[in-house]
C-alpha cells in the first residue's frame, strides 16, 4: 500500500520475487541482508530507481 492505495496484488512470492511498481522495487530494495555484496546490490537498485524517478535532485 501506499497512501492508502493498493499498488499491487498477486502472490505474496511472486510479488517479493518480481516486483512491478516501483514502490514495490524500493521498498523491497530497502530491507537489510545480511550479506554485505548483495546489500550493496540493492543499494545500488534503490538508488537508481529512486534517481530514474527524480525523487532526489
Amino acid at each position: 500500500m501506499k497512501d492508502g492505495r493498493l499498488v499491487e496484488v498477486g502472490p505474496t512470492a511472486e510479488i517479493v520475487s518480481n516486483p512491478q511498481h516501483p514502490y514495490t522495487q524500493r521498498l523491497l530494495s530497502a530491507v537489510p541482508v545480511p550479506d554485505p555484496v548483495e546489500q550493496k546490490k540493492r543499494r545500488e537498485l534503490r538508488d537508481a530507481i529512486i534517481e530514474s524517478q527524480h525523487l532526489v535532485s
